[in-house]
């Protein structure tokens, strides 16, 4: 409950968009419509009843889930220490993401008390350097399941974030939340693009960026087609 008490202010109930939240017995609960919001192995639930698109939703989480299944089979079971090193680990894809956090942590800073979102976190490699940086973080992802390994992170560095499970394009927190949303090879897994833009739009304060990495592993032609960079401005 710790790592979620400084962020209570700051939800909005995916159910009935109600920004009133109370604790029960060490859970949240929305006051508004009555919703407990529980968490599993250090991860907080926290989508909405009825998801868009679930059914694609799910079938790309059972896609990633039988991925994974293949590659330990074929003998490929990561070390705890992998996580503690990503996204520095020379492998294609983590070669570029690094190069690519480097120019987003040098542009965006200084971090320390900004509030930032990282969505798709899976294991939450930029939530860590974020946090690491001084900014208050959360990590957010459909999938819970690669979150778990966020937890090598919690358990061996001193630093705290927060791990949601939810759905990027109906996300659990109110208008202006956000100094900055960043996300790495992200943008092509959303069913509604537009929703998910709405939805960083709405939760970043006005000057917020959203800060995209598309696909770190294919090399850009040119900085403007590898990455996006959005800026709220103010109405």
């Amino acid at each position: 409950m710790n790592e979620l008490s400084p962020w209570l202010k700051s939800f909005q109930c995916p159910d009935c968009q109600s920004s009133q939240f109370d604790v029960d017995d060490e859970q949240p609960l929305c006051s508004h419509c009555g919703r407990v919001f529980e968490c599993s192995k250090g991860i907080w639930h926290f989508l909405p009843s009825t998801v868009a698109h679930r059914e694609g939703k799910e079938r790309e989480k059972e896609g990633w889930k039988r991925r994974f299944e293949d590659e330990k089979k074929a003998g490929w079971d990561p070390p705890p220490e992998l996580y503690l090193q990503l996204p520095h680990y020379p492998y294609p894809y983590y070669e570029e993401a690094a190069k690519y956090l480097k120019i987003v942590l040098k542009y965006g800073g200084p971090w320390r008390g900004k509030k930032v979102l990282e969505l798709g976190a899976a294991e939450c490699w930029a939530t860590r350097h974020f946090s690491e940086a001084g900014a208050d973080a959360v990590a957010l992802d459909y999938d819970p399941s690669r979150m778990i390994k966020a937890q090598i992170i919690l358990d061996t560095l001193p630093i705290r974030f927060l791990r949601l499970q939810g759905d990027g394009e109906h996300l659990p927190f109110e208008d202006d939340t956000f100094d900055c949303i960043f996300c790495c090879s992200v943008l092509h897994h959303f069913f509604d693009v537009q929703q998910a833009i709405r939805e960083i739009s709405r939760t970043l304060k006005p000057g917020g960026i959203f800060l995209g990495i598309h696909e770190a592993f294919n090399p850009p032609i040119s900085p403007e087609e590898k990455s996006w960079e959005y800026t709220r401005t103010p109405f």
